[in-house]
């Protein structure tokens, strides 16, 4: 099962948000024993590394934490098409997340996960929230 996820939640993980980290752990945690092929877009990746310097000001320290984090997800690249694909879609008021729709339906993801669903009411891959997906998750390991 190939699940994009949205920077967000990768963000409730870094930064411990209150009421947001327990799903967002569990998520990653899923994805560390490749219970599910978790994927995040190109651009995400740099765009933690600006968002952590509040957080986090020391390069290396963010530098390792990424690290970690290109090794728990695969990376959808971020091309020429992905963004065209992204620049045409005009039922996206925002482009960030145009752009990750775009990647979503470029590595043929199952679903997206992300706290902001209505950023993606016009995708047309299903998408849930972290706990939304978890439950889905946990049904279909009752089923197995």
């Amino acid at each position: 099962m190939k699940v994009l996820v949205d920077i967000n939640v990768i963000m409730d993980f870094l930064c411990h948000r209150k009421n947001f980290f327990d799903d967002a752990n569990r998520i990653l945690k899923k994805c560390v024993k490749k219970e599910i092929d978790g994927i995040i877009a190109a651009h995400t990746v740099t765009t933690i590394f600006y968002l952590l310097r509040k957080d986090i000001p020391s390069f290396a320290e963010r530098r390792a934490i990424l690290i970690d984090i290109c090794n728990i997800f695969k990376i959808s690249s971020v091309d020429k098409v992905v963004l065209l694909n992204a620049l045409h879609d005009d039922s996206f008021s925002d482009f960030e997340d145009s752009v990750q729709n775009a990647c979503a339906a470029n590595i043929e993801a199952d679903f997206i996960v992300t706290r902001n669903k209505k950023d993606f009411e016009n995708s047309k891959l299903p998408i849930y929230s972290p706990c939304e997906f978890l439950e889905v998750l946990a049904k279909n390991e009752k089923r197995n």
